[in-house]
């Protein structure tokens, strides 16, 4: 059982003949292939890992962007933002923590000024949670929208942080983060910093703060445990995402769903394996993501529980899809 998906192969014969076969677990390296293993009962905790095109179509604009409404408006505010990612920089914080804060009321998961809601692809991960075969979500994204669809908290890696807890920075003291939000919101943050002896911001990662290394073990240890990996909206820059991919067993099928076929690297055995000789076990969908989830929905049989929640959070149904759309999709294999 098993096809190999023809490309160039860049290993040679005698490379190839030193390597013990890996175990093939998919019928040809296309969407159905990925539905029939999943319907088999065999793709068990499965993991998906989510970054920031995901959330794209909620509105909040992808943050390697340098020119987004977002990030815009702050800027005409603040003339002293030259790009995004200086709202991230602890030093600028220290001098300057509004602009930051300002962001923080815009996106804050749930809050009050917040107006970005979970998209199709979010709702597809509850999906899985509520069938019973989501094992970890590893989010790229600090928008909290996995859970505001209602993915379960405990099953959600925040790996640049999130929204959920907060603290101060000059003595990393954890502090209610109700308490954090309210202040936000209010533009009463002084009184914290007074209170507190120091600014106080929700636990997303700025420049220089990572993930901290014995949850990176562990998360990396619950990848070898996943049958599916499933990689939603990445892009070339979540480096981590990119990494954490290579973790999984080499009989575990991946399934990549985003516009471009990124996490690929060419003339080795890293990341996906699109198009190669090698490949027994790497499938895209390479459109929107959601359109992506959708249409793996539609191939699965859950179209019509996909749309009652999406219908319960977003009040209006899924997309139309053509149907020359979705066979060339489906049928395209790599």
């Amino acid at each position: 059982m098993g096809n190999s998906c023809s490309g160039d192969d860049n290993i040679s014969p005698k490379e190839e003949s030193k390597k013990t076969p890996p175990v093939v677990l998919l019928d040809g390296c296309s969407v159905k292939s990925i539905s029939d293993y999943i319907k088999s009962g065999n793709a068990k905790n499965i993991i998906v890992m989510v970054g920031p095109n995901t959330s794209i179509s909620s509105g909040i604009p992808d943050p390697y962007s340098k020119s987004t409404h977002l990030y815009d408006n702050i800027k005409k505010k603040y003339d002293d933002i030259t790009n995004p990612n200086v709202l991230f920089e602890l030093d600028y914080f220290r001098k300057n923590p509004e602009p930051f804060y300002d962001l923080a009321k815009e996106i804050w998961p749930g809050g009050s000024y917040g107006k970005y809601k979970p998209t199709v692809a979010h709702y597809f991960i509850r999906l899985l949670h509520e069938k019973g075969l989501l094992m970890m979500c590893l989010t790229h994204n600090i928008d909290g929208l996995e859970r505001l669809a209602g993915v379960p908290s405990e099953k959600v890696i925040s790996l640049n942080g999130s929204f959920e807890t907060a603290s101060c920075i000059e003595d990393g003291k954890k502090i209610n983060v109700d308490e954090v939000q309210e202040a936000v919101e209010n533009d009463t943050w002084k009184r914290l910093k007074h209170i507190y002896g120091g600014l106080v911001k929700p636990d997303v990662f700025f420049m220089g703060e990572k993930f901290p290394e014995n949850l990176l073990e562990e998360t990396k240890l619950k990848i070898k445990e996943s049958k599916l990996i499933i990689v939603i909206g990445n892009n070339t820059k979540t480096t981590l995402i990119n990494e954490l991919i290579n973790e999984s067993l080499e009989s575990t099928p991946r399934l990549l769903i985003n516009r471009e076929l990124v996490g690929t690297s060419k003339g080795s055995n890293k990341g996906f394996q699109f198009n190669s000789k090698k490949n027994y076990r790497d499938v895209a969908i390479p459109t929107d993501t959601d359109t992506g989830v959708q249409i793996l929905c539609r191939v699965l049989g859950w179209e019509v529980e996909l749309e009652k929640l999406v219908v319960e959070g977003q009040k209006k149904p899924l997309q139309e899809i053509s149907p020359k759309k979705f066979d060339k999709l489906v049928n395209k294999k790599f």
